[in-house]
């Protein structure tokens, strides 16, 4: 170890292979293939087919019909609503994450304080990684934007390495892709 960063502080050529090639980037189908293995493998839980009916199935009606979001307000005196429904601005297919870019006036904490959330997802809305979504975003000249980045249900541990869910947030995340 210590000849190999001699040689590189010295400015001799190393005899260490190159690095492999990076691979090349999936297409739209194999992004969403990766996105939703990703996703998965963190605790959430992806649907595809019609997001009402799908909702209903799940959640009940009356509990649909009560859902806060981004453009659905919260009821202060609710400590903790029982489901968030919000549309994701990008999904990062190599991590699993979520970005929700909020703007002034909308209901950001929404997301962060229901016991569930979901998410309306489109295929449309897939990156490869992290710095093709920084390639892409594009933050509105003197307005105040807030992006979250969800990656699974919320999850922390204590120092026994005991795993809590929804310790700072929703226990579920639930992603929706709307195939009706």
């Amino acid at each position: 170890m210590k000849d190999r960063i001699r040689r590189a502080l010295s400015g001799t050529a190393a005899d260490d292979p190159l690095p492999p090639t990076l691979p090349q980037e999936p297409g739209p189908s194999n992004l969403l293939e990766r996105f939703i293995t990703e996703v998965e493998a963190v605790g959430a839980v992806v649907h595809r087919g019609p997001a009402q009916q799908i909702l209903a199935e799940i959640f009940g009606a009356e509990v649909v019909e009560a859902a806060v979001g981004a453009d659905r307000p919260l009821d202060r005196g609710v400590s903790e609503p029982p489901l968030a429904i919000t549309r994701p601005h990008y999904l990062i297919a190599d991590s699993g994450t979520a970005v929700e870019i909020y703007r002034e006036g909308s209901e950001r904490n929404a997301s962060v304080l229901a016991a569930a959330h979901v998410m309306l997802a489109s295929e449309a809305t897939l990156v490869p990684d992290l710095a093709s979504f920084y390639g892409l975003y594009q933050p509105e000249p003197n307005q105040p934007e807030l992006a979250v980045f969800v990656t699974g249900p919320s999850r922390t541990a204590d120092i026994e390495q005991t795993l809590v869910l929804g310790a700072h947030g929703p226990r579920e995340l639930h992603i929706i892709f709307d195939e009706a």
